[in-house]
Parts: structure tokens; sequence; C-alpha cells
């Protein structure tokens, strides 16, 4: 039976070993996304705290001044006092203004934004830069890394390697290194490959959405919004009635529709939220500054949570930084197994091709 294991363990490997390398380094360089595009772009992200912000429709103001014509339709305030607030346009337009001056730093198209590293990794941890067809290899792919995963730790079981005898042979150091990482990230791993498998395939978030079903809420329903001839509330009174619909949130991001009969939604988040998209908003009447619609993730039934925690696990943002790195250095671990499993592969090959000569079953 171990040695059914291993061999379908190798060829797993060297059929998908390109993949799974490309989607572990990928998912490496996306741990800090945020982080390291601040990084990049200091002209556009990185501002100088002042004493206070500006409006957010002030906000608005210079940025539509900034870009005559566009329509602003996305307000994202400043998450940290030195960090620039970000508007966008029905275009993708970026326009990034500092929030305690309102001053316009820079702009950035949607097509130089498509342009930056990082969404170039983005798309290639996503759909390996091919599109259609790549969301599909990818989504083979960590069902394989998955598959490779548990049995690897199977195979692990019999020797429990857990250290490397660099005093050997540099092949044994690499059977040794490739044991090591294997079972020092297996649980992070896992999580890794089993979210993006269930992030890969929709129909098993809406399996997990069931779980809602029967769950209380008293969540008023949402209803659209009917232009009563009176002024737009302000975009600041919109995010106080976020603010006061859900306590104890951060307003994340503003959805400012181009159609004056559509609400508006304020996505916020709780201190426990810390996956990239909040899932709590708050659906407001523009005129009447009412809450339309609430919806909260601490209140939201199990299938919900799950799906928000399934997000949270992918990416390693469950404790914030610490688990960040954690799941960075994981990710790391999962490309080291692929290149020290093909160098295994590589050196077993003499022994392999010996034993066929003698008529012999390869050794596995």
């Amino acid at each position: 039976m171990r040695r059914w294991f291993l061999l379908a363990h190798r060829w797993l490997t060297l059929s998908a070993g390109v993949f799974i390398l490309l989607l572990s380094l990928s998912g490496a360089a996306l741990s800090f996304e945020d982080e390291v595009d601040r990084a990049l772009n200091p002209g556009l992200w990185s501002v100088t705290p002042g004493a206070a912000a500006v409006s957010l429709d002030t906000l608005v103001a210079h940025a539509q001044a900034a870009a005559p014509g566009k329509v602003v339709t996305g307000v994202m305030p400043s998450p940290e006092p030195d960090v620039a607030s970000l508007l966008t346009t029905r275009d993708g337009l970026q326009i990034f203004l500092n929030p305690h001056t309102g001053a316009v730093l820079g702009t950035r198209t949607a097509a130089a934004r498509a342009r930056e590293p990082l969404s170039v990794v983005g798309r290639l941890h996503r759909s390996l830069l091919l599109g259609r067809p790549g969301n599909v290899i990818v989504g083979l792919t960590t069902i394989v890394s998955l598959v490779l995963l548990l049995s690897g730790a199977v195979l692990w079981w019999r020797d429990k390697i857990w250290r490397v005898r660099l005093s050997a042979s540099w092949k044994l150091a690499v059977f040794d290194l490739h044991h090591l990482l294997g079972v020092a990230a297996v649980v992070v791993l896992v999580a890794q490959t089993g979210t993006g498998v269930a992030m890969g395939y929709r129909i098993v978030g809406r399996v997990i959405s069931r779980l809602d079903r029967g769950a209380s809420s008293s969540s008023p329903r949402e209803a659209q919004v009917s232009a009563t001839g009176a002024p737009a509330i302000a975009l600041d009174e919109a995010a106080r009635v976020a603010r006061m619909a859900l306590p104890g949130t951060v307003l994340m991001h503003l959805l400012v529709p181009p159609d004056p009969k559509q609400p508006l939604t304020a996505a916020v988040r709780f201190s426990e939220d810390r996956v990239s998209a909040p899932r709590s908003r708050v659906v407001i009447d523009r005129y009447r500054g009412i809450p339309l619609q609430v919806v909260s993730t601490r209140s939201s039934g199990l299938g919900t949570r799950i799906n928000v925690l399934k997000g949270q696990l992918h990416v390693g943002s469950v404790w914030g930084t610490p688990t960040l790195v954690i799941w960075f250095l994981a990710a790391l671990a999962m490309a080291g197994q692929v290149v020290t499993g093909l160098l295994m592969w590589w050196n077993g090959r003499p022994a392999r091709k010996a034993a066929g000569a003698r008529g012999e079953p390869a050794p596995a």
C-alpha cells in the first residue's frame, strides 16, 4: 500500500509540480499585497499625518476637479493617518488624496494598475495569466496540492523525520529537508489549499451558504431609493448612519452608484473581520439618511461565518500580521517541497534505471 501511495505522490508532483510552484510563489508574494503596493508607490500612498481629516464630500469634490468628466463611485477612507484615501471612478480610475488636506497626490488608470507587478502576480495566482482555461488549471492544481499534502503526511508517518542531516550527503539532506518542510507546514498548507479549493469552486460556497437557512435575522429588507427632490445627504452623514447601525465598525468603502435612484452602500468591518473584503454592510437611503438593509457578520448564519473564515484562512489574516507571516513562510515551504521533491526524483533515476536493467521492480 505504501508503495502505491509513494508512486501516486511522485507522479502527481511530476504532473503538477510546475503549477504548484507558481501558485506557491505567487501566493507568498501576495501575502502583503497592500504593504508592497504602498512601498512601490510611495508618491501615491504616503502622506504626513495632520491634525484632522477633511470631509468625504471634500475629497470627492477635489477628485472630480482633478478628473473632469469622471464620476466618483467609490470612496475608501484612509486606513491609517499616514496613508492616502483612495477614490475610484466608474471607469476604474484611481485617485489618491491626502485625507488631511484633500490635495490630490496622483492618479492611476485601470490599464496602468493592470500592468503593476502585483496585479500581474495576482492574475498569475488566479488564472496563470491564461484566463478561463487558467482558472480550470488552478482549480485542479489546488486539488492535487491537497492530495499531495495528505498523502505526504501518510508517507512521513513511518520515518517521522524531524531534522536535516547536513553532515551526510547532499542527496540525503534534500530527502530530509523535503520531509521536514512538509511536516512543519502541513497544517497551514492544508488550510491554504483546502480553502483554495472551496474558493475556486463556487458550488462549495453555495452549499456552505445553505447553512444560513433558518437563521434568525432582524435586518430590514433591502428597498430601492425613490428620489424625493430633496438634496442627497452628505457622505460623512452616510458614514455616521452606518456606524450607528453597526456600532464598533470602521468604514472601509462607500459605494456611490451613479444612478441617483440607487442607495448608498457602506462596507464596514468589525475588529475581528480581518479578511480583505469586508462582509458587513449598511444600505442607506441617500435622501432620507436611513438604513434600508443592515448585514452584520456578528449576527449572520453559520454558512456566512464559515465563508468569511474561509477567506481569512486562505490569505492568513486570521490574527493579522503574525498569521500573515506564518502563511507566507508556509507558501515558501510548499515551493521548497516541490523543488526538493523533483530533486529526489532526479536523484533516484540511476537506481530505477539499474533495477530496470536487472528486470527488478524499480525502487519506490
